[in-house]
């Protein structure tokens, strides 16, 4: 262990007197730290700076006032209808939801939803009283989150969709062009 700190020690000292430490590490004092989150990221993300996001994905939409005076998209994906839900904490957007109703003849049980949900980590399935599925994604935004970051959201809740559709409600893709 002596040997392994004096060699240590040894190689400091010659990296030192070689000059091949950092500037910061010579002088003894470290590099200034630039305060503020990363480049790209929003600290504190607005509904406004969201609709913006949306209407990128080049799917239509439609943004909907709720009776309790917020604002709800509701998002047309390529097979589903889905409503953002924008959660506000004082004033402040902390959480986005993505939820999509589906109105079955055939409902699924509750071993497929299970199965759906344990496999799937972000997305998931529940029955509302009439035993109809819905698929939702949560979004915790409160500390801030980059474009790109929302972007994925919305590109993972897709993929979802079409994971759901398959496996809870047995449908099958459309063929390619139609």
């Amino acid at each position: 262990m002596q040997k392994t700190a004096a060699a240590v020690l040894a190689g400091v000292a010659a990296a030192f007197a070689l000059g091949s430490l950092p500037a910061w590490a010579q002088n003894a004092e470290p590099p200034a730290v630039q305060p503020g989150p990363p480049p790209g990221f929003l600290l504190s993300l607005n509904t406004e700076q969201v609709q913006a996001v949306v209407a990128g994905l080049e799917l239509p939409y439609e943004a909907r006032r709720e009776s309790d005076g917020s604002k709800t998209l509701v998002i047309e994906f390529p097979t589903a209808e889905a409503s953002l839900y924008q959660y506000v904490d004082n004033r402040r957007l902390v959480g986005l939801r993505l939820s999509a109703g589906y109105a079955t003849r055939i409902k699924p049980t509750a071993e497929v939803v299970n199965a759906f949900n344990r496999r799937n980590r972000f997305a998931k399935v529940f029955l509302d009283d009439d035993k109809d599925p819905f698929l939702v994604m949560d979004l915790d935004v409160g500390s801030g989150l980059t474009r790109s970051g929302l972007m994925e959201f919305f590109e993972e809740y897709e993929r979802s969709i079409e994971v759901f559709e398959s496996t809870v409600l047995n449908r099958r893709p459309a063929p390619a062009g139609q």
